[in-house]
């Protein structure tokens, strides 16, 4: 009840300025740690707080104009090149490797878990590793952060504001600067569901194709004689107990779009496989099969327990399976990338939208239980950001990293700069370490350090104990502080990004064109 209400209680009508309670307030509730009930009560909340703007018309231009980007040591490594981003839907890094905060991963070795993921190894060994990237939204604010930067507190873009003019997200701010760029979108799921057929124009892309568009793709080849059997089938018209569809064969299907020969392009691709629940999937059995193959029957024996269809272990070995299907996606694309040598001209930046909290798998891979834990309770939304290109060297970051700092981190190496108060991230390659704000769950979230407001941290990470009783690797003072200045500086932006989402700012007046003529000069054009 304690839960529900203090989630309730976030949202509840401000008795001063809302930013002035994101920045100060001392509410301790917080949303249950799996989010389902907790987030709902909290919308609720939400709706009945509203959103007034508090901004001023006379002080927007002179806020989102303060600051330019200077440009980190990457800046401009990936400069003219193409540019692909993959959302892996609850991609988690025991997916397909280890380390130290697996407490309760499948006994499978590096080595065994390197062979059977051959692809998503060598994305990983060839890449630049966030390793402290974090994700605590859902898979559509996910998604459009991950093209804005930003993300309003008040409303959903993809149903609100799908019909802002929004010349700052990724794509259009590509396209401005080189109008030859072709900006298409890839999720074989429905381009309905988030509104996502609508949302897709206003950030920047010409096209969207689902699971019905690569069905016809697929049928087509079929006919005109390119193939013999469809390269894609629609399992939400055909059902094989799966109304999932797989990646790889969105790849195989969609290749040429996503990845054409004749001009640069911006792809950006939404996979579904590994969505949960996980279970017993008919159009994985073959994957099913390899994996048990791999096992051997001793570990099965182990691991599976037919009387217990939600044994946490069995759950976990079929969010392994769909792993696999995944990493035969990225197998395709890099065979196509090759066979066409655009491999070396791609900047490609896949990342986990959210943890896997289906069946609390997370909770139970990472041991972690609540906030009051001996592990590190931000741990939980840990999740994968690797970064490839040919002028990338392999590397591991361990900076604090999340979703709202992709865009700046693409824009950095790309060579492109921008002014910083329209984005609340900063560039992985850059000194400035970024705050979370979970539009989704109503917190501040650092590593080691959860806030119900930028000021009230209600999870400070106490290290471990070392074998003289003294705790190590703790969260310090310092570290607070940081936390604190940092946030209040975030609800700055965010009250701004409000405001210019709320106003639709780019539609009026001159402002559109302010911008782009601002970026234009700011990058030499």
């Amino acid at each position: 009840i304690a839960t529900l209400f203090g989630s309730f209680m976030i949202y509840y009508p401000a008795k001063t300025d809302k930013y002035h309670e994101m920045v100060y307030s001392q509410e301790d509730g917080v949303y249950s740690s799996y989010g389902l009930v907790g987030n709902l009560l909290g919308e609720i909340g939400n709706a009945f707080k509203g959103d007034k703007v508090v901004v001023q018309e006379s002080q927007a231009e002179p806020f989102l104009y303060a600051q330019t980007s200077q440009g980190s040591s990457a800046f401009g490594v990936a400069k003219d090149k193409n540019v692909v981003v993959i959302l892996s839907e609850s991609l988690e890094w025991f997916a397909f490797m280890r380390n130290g905060e697996h407490y309760n991963a499948l006994d499978i070795t590096p080595e065994e878990l390197a062979a059977f993921y051959p692809n998503l190894t060598r994305f990983y060994n060839e890449s630049v590793i966030a390793s402290n990237f974090h994700s605590r939204e859902k898979t559509d604010i996910s998604e459009t952060t991950s093209l804005i930067g930003a993300y309003p507190t008040g409303q959903y873009v993809n149903t609100s504001y799908y019909q802002n003019v929004l010349p700052n997200t990724l794509p259009n701010i590509m396209k401005m600067l080189d109008g030859d760029l072709q900006t298409k979108y890839f999720h074989n799921g429905e381009k309905e569901f988030y509104n996502r057929d609508e949302a897709t124009k206003t950030f920047g892309f010409e096209s969207i194709d689902d699971r019905y568009s690569m069905e016809e793709m697929a049928n087509k080849a079929v006919e005109e004689g390119k193939t013999q059997t469809p390269t894609f089938v629609n399992y939400k018209d055909n059902p094989v107990n799966s109304e999932l569809c797989l990646d790889s064969e969105m790849m195989e299907t969609c290749k040429d779009d996503m990845f054409p020969v004749d001009k640069r392009f911006y792809t950006y691709i939404t996979t579904i496989t590994m969505h949960g629940t996980y279970y017993a999937r008919a159009n994985l059995t073959t994957e099913r099969e390899a994996f048990e193959a791999l096992l051997g029957e001793e570990r099965m024996e182990k691991i599976y327990d037919k009387e217990d269809a939600e044994d946490l272990e069995d759950v976990l070995f079929y969010y392994m399976v769909t792993a696999k299907e995944l990493d035969d996606a990225m197998g395709v694309m890099f065979e196509d990338l090759e066979k066409k040598n655009l491999l070396d001209d791609a900047l490609i930046l896949m990342f986990g939208d959210h943890n896997a909290y289906y069946n609390q798998l997370s909770n139970y891979v990472k041991d972690i239980k609540g906030y009051n834990t001996e592990h590190n309770f931000t741990d939980l939304y840990k999740v994968p950001l690797m970064i490839y290109g040919s002028g990338l060297p392999h590397q591991e970051i361990d900076k604090f990293m999340c979703t709202s700092d992709i865009v700046p981190t693409l824009l950095d190496l790309l060579g492109i700069r921008y002014y910083t108060n329209f984005y609340y991230g900063n560039s992985l390659f850059a000194a400035e370490q970024s705050i979370m704000y979970s539009r989704a769950y109503g917190i501040f979230l650092r590593d080691g350090i959860v806030g119900t407001s930028a000021t009230n941290v209600v999870f400070r990470y106490e290290g471990v104990e070392d074998e003289n009783g003294v705790m190590q690797g703790g969260i310090t003072d310092a570290e607070i502080d940081a936390f604190k200045k940092d946030g209040a500086a975030l609800v700055e932006k965010i009250k701004y990004c409000d405001y210019w989402f709320k106003t639709d700012y780019f539609a009026q007046g001159n402002n559109k064109q302010t911008y782009i003529d601002k970026m234009k000069t700011l990058n030499g054009q």
